[in-house]
């Protein structure tokens, strides 16, 4: 049992990017033990970073609910909703669960003072699962993969809140 063992059964490679446009978060429940955050997803779009695996997608709506426990207050979970079509015009349903670490840097940029920051000065993170329309082809290899996500947020010339990802699947 070693690292270097551990490293030979499982391999991440680069699938697809995405970024979303957001609504600025809306504060939706607040009690003792969580604070619950809404933010809608006004569009967006998936881009192929490998031909291994084709996954070209425009991004209709969608929403992510940000939960936020009081006994760790620097963690959020995510739980999130993407309605999407394929260039063929077929529907795809991608859910995703992640972590959000909250650090200065991504904390400027929600709440405007930033436009942006690199991927390795926050931790978020995607764990998504795809369910596609009947007769997808191009795009079904993603029902039988694990995927792997890492985020970033970022504010656009007019300061309009959106998230990049990186999506990796495990080989």
């Amino acid at each position: 049992m070693s690292t270097e063992e551990a490293l030979k059964y499982a391999n991440l490679k680069p699938a697809f990017f995405v970024q979303l446009d957001l609504a600025d978060p809306k504060p939706v429940l607040s009690n003792k033990s969580l604070s619950e955050v809404i933010v809608m997803v006004e569009g967006g779009y998936s881009k192929t970073l490998s031909p291994e695996y084709p996954f070209d997608l425009t991004i209709d709506f969608g929403w992510d609910t940000l939960t936020t426990q009081t006994a760790s207050p620097e963690t959020t979970a995510l739980d999130c909703h993407l309605y999407a079509k394929t260039k063929d015009g077929k529907n795809v349903h991608i859910t995703y669960t992640g972590v959000v670490v909250a650090s200065e840097k991504q904390v400027d940029v929600i709440t405007n003072k930033s436009k942006g920051h690199a991927f390795e000065e926050s931790y978020v993170t995607m764990h998504p699962t795809v369910r596609v329309d009947e007769g997808v082809e191009a795009e079904s290899w993603i029902t039988k993969k694990n995927l792997l996500g890492r985020g970033r947020f970022t504010r656009n010339s007019e300061g309009k809140l959106g998230i990049d990802y990186y999506v990796y699947v495990l080989e």
